[in-house]
């Protein structure tokens, strides 16, 4: 994998530390303690300054936060939706709680991300366990994985899934705006080929995919995203709108249904924290989409 993928994981550390300070997320003060904690090359004991000076205004990002922790609730929530037939693959996973929330499930987990984030978030899991007196389920699984990698894909189907019998579901949240649209283009055609092997029924959900030209950005925004974007090498990319995510997916062999994220309003955490304007929240979730996309052209022509 080209070296400036692995300079996306940084942001991970700056979505932990927005998490625990400003949302009750389960396990995320948890989580952002024990990455502090550990030295990695991409991991500092404090957030990089210009993090620093700008979180000193994120109470009033209104759309940063609400978007961070809506995407993940939201996308909790559909997933939740699937019986437990379903073998959940959550890809460029950073140091979301998602697998520790889940321990509980019957259904097989699996974390991914690129080789050295995996590593550094199963010793944070490992930490939180060891803290909490807690044993790792069996069914609780890590896997390094480039998901733009077809043949990477084939490993993790031959080590997981033994045919084309499995019910999966393919998550994440916050990596496809750093893939270019050839890059997305790989993204799709990966997993509706893996969908294709290993797969009886195959579901991809993310909530990275919204119409970008609907975004009001303010200027703190537009100056992190160029700070972020000049951090990771990598320049943000968006599809302009809806019609276009429908057609990208068709054209891999999804059927797709995206939902804005005004439904889990309810559940914010960070609205009475900030705390933060309720109107603006819920606009900025108006925006925002859950996008479901079943695959359409398995072995079962389903």
């Amino acid at each position: 994998m080209p070296e400036d993928y692995e300079k996306i994981s940084p942001t991970a550390v700056l979505v932990a530390l927005m998490r625990a300070r400003y949302t009750n997320m389960p396990y995320a003060a948890e989580i952002y303690s024990a990455v502090r904690q550990m030295t990695k090359p991409y991991f500092s004991k404090r957030p990089p300054s210009i993090f620093r000076r700008l979180f000193k205004f994120s109470p009033g990002t209104t759309g940063r936060l609400a978007y961070l922790e809506g995407r993940y609730l939201s996308l909790n929530e559909a997933v939740n939706k699937l019986d437990d037939s379903y073998t959940v693959i959550e890809i460029a996973s950073g140091l979301s709680a998602r697998g520790l929330e889940r321990m509980s499930r019957p259904s097989v987990y699996i974390e991914t991300d690129l080789p050295d984030m995996l590593a550094t978030k199963q010793k944070v899991v490992q930490k939180i366990l060891a803290e909490k007196s807690m044993a790792q389920s069996p069914k609780y699984h890590f896997y390094a994985l480039n998901a733009l990698d077809p043949i990477a894909w084939d490993e993790l189907g031959r080590r997981f899934f033994g045919g084309n019998n499995s019910n999966i579901a393919v998550i994440h949240e916050g990596l496809a705006q750093y893939l270019t649209a050839e890059e997305k283009v790989k993204l799709r055609d990966s997993i509706a080929g893996f969908f294709d092997r290993y797969a009886a029924k195959g579901v991809w959900i993310t909530t990275d995919f919204y119409a970008y030209e609907k975004m009001r950005k303010t200027w703190m925004l537009k100056f992190l995203d160029r700070r972020i974007e000049k951090k990771t090498s990598r320049k943000f990319h968006q599809f302009a709108t809806l019609e276009e995510i429908v057609k990208f997916l068709e054209q891999g062999g999804f059927q797709a249904s995206l939902q804005d994220c005004s439904f889990i309003f309810d559940r914010l955490t960070c609205v009475d924290k900030v705390p933060l304007d309720k109107s603006r929240v819920r606009e900025v979730l108006r925006m925002y989409k859950i996008c479901t996309a079943v695959y359409s052209q398995n072995h079962l022509g389903s």
